[in-house]
């Protein structure tokens, strides 16, 4: 495509200067700015849910295989599109294609590819998630994707979850240090990543384009970053998350987004407390930027320092760790979790993020006088 791949604008000195000519672009390609690589990589990761979203009657979900910055080609306005998806398999059945197969990792791009693969393990939705991860943190950094988190911790001594965000950020993009924090934990926290050792604690695709979004959101010049706490975004006729900042899905997606709404029936209640959680904790960040610095990165501590260093009420510490619980439900592919820990219904959900919104809005109004 004309704006060539997001490979060639991580690595500009990198690219084919021929390839460069035939598609329009000069040489010397400017990088990409952070902001510019996040909606990217949203709208990518839009892309990729849609491919494992099945269609009842139609397509099965289908699990891409070689999600990478090759893969993602860019127009001249920069709107990504996944490409490439000779690798990708479909399921006639209800669940994400799987297959094990060793041999087919040999066609697949190294430095990307789940290492359970390389074992002989299946292909799932989860091990695209894998290759997500790692696509994230190339952009976050610049670097190689060949053994990239083992290099990260070698370079600086630590193991990936205690590395500094911020260290670790491609200095010529601008990176503020909470999208860089967002953007790392989203591969490998303590607690959960796409990336993350332990398969039960992976981050859904689902999860990751939350959190893309909401920090899409809470750019400067996509929004405020508030929309998850209107109670209008659990209703059926909140608009979807990729119209956000300024990305249009295309009429197939948003008829596929429609059919999940049948297919299940949680599905958008685990979506919006995804978002609505992510955006809470942007804002009361905000809030409570003079204590930054001592404040813990974790979501619990976190909201536990808030409380006890900060003042903020019990009552909002109590509904935010409900949410941030509902939260971790959501995140996570275990169904009997969502019903054991997730809200009755769409009505209690609805009411939890009505009530932290008027809570927040009014520690808002105080700190603003």
């Amino acid at each position: 495509m004309r704006g060539g791949s997001l490979a060639d604008r991580l690595w500009p000195k990198e690219a084919d200067p021929e390839h460069l000519r035939r598609l329009g672009l000069g040489a010397s390609l400017s990088p990409l700015m952070w902001h510019q690589r996040l909606r990217i990589l949203r709208q990518a990761t839009d892309a990729l849910l849609y491919l494992h979203t099945p269609v009842p009657g139609g397509k099965g979900a289908v699990v891409h295989r070689d999600f990478k910055p090759e893969n993602i080609l860019l127009d001249d306005e920069l709107n990504a599109y996944l490409a490439d998806t000779g690798f990708a398999k479909m399921d006639a059945g209800p669940e994400a294609s799987k297959m094990k197969s060793a041999s087919n990792a040999l066609y697949l791009t190294r430095g990307y590819l789940d290492p359970s693969v390389l074992e002989g393990g299946a292909y799932a939705t989860m091990t695209d998630g894998w290759a997500l991860g790692i696509t994230l943190l190339v952009a976050l950094t610049g670097r190689s994707p060949l053994s990239i988190i083992t290099k990260c911790e070698e370079d600086f001594d630590e193991d990936f979850a205690d590395i500094d965000a911020a260290q670790l950020a491609d200095a010529t993009a601008g990176w503020p240090s909470r999208a860089a924090a967002a953007f790392k934990d989203l591969v490998r926290s303590t607690a959960s990543g796409l990336c993350h050792a332990s398969v039960r604690k992976r981050l859904t695709v689902a999860a990751a384009l939350a959190t893309l979004t909401s920090l899409a959101d809470d750019d400067g010049s996509t929004g405020t970053g508030r929309g998850a706490l209107d109670g209008s975004v659990l209703t059926s006729s909140a608009p979807p998350a990729s119209t956000a900042a300024g990305y249009v899905p295309t009429p197939l997606s948003m008829q596929v987004r429609e059919m999940r709404k049948g297919s299940d029936a949680h599905k958008g209640i685990k979506d919006n407390m995804l978002l609505a959680f992510s955006s809470v904790m942007s804002r009361l960040d905000a809030i409570y930027a003079a204590r930054a610095a001592k404040a813990p990165e974790g979501f619990e501590e976190r909201i536990n320092y808030w409380h006890r260093e900060c003042g903020m009420r019990i009552d909002l510490k109590d509904r935010l760790h409900s949410l941030r619980i509902w939260r971790n439900a959501a995140s996570h592919l275990d169904d009997d979790r969502w019903r054991r820990d997730g809200p009755r219904d769409e009505a209690e959900a609805s009411q939890l993020v009505s009530s932290v919104k008027t809570a927040i809005e009014a520690l808002e109004g105080a700190s603003s006088r």
